[in-house]
């Protein structure tokens, strides 16, 4: 998980998260934004425009 966080600029404990999402409930648990943070709890994207996932 570390380099994963490195890569997309979050923290760890953020890369847990989505991946307990992604566990529990596919890619549907990843499009949900259930109310978690500022911006809804979804993930941070990259500044060069692709994808976390």
């Amino acid at each position: 998980m570390p380099a994963i966080a490195e890569e997309v600029s979050c923290r760890q404990k953020t890369v847990r998260r989505w991946l307990h999402r992604f566990n529990r409930s596919g890619l549907e648990g990843l499009e949900k934004r259930g109310g978690q943070g500022v911006n809804g709890g979804s993930p941070r994207r990259s500044g060069h425009g692709s994808s976390l996932w």
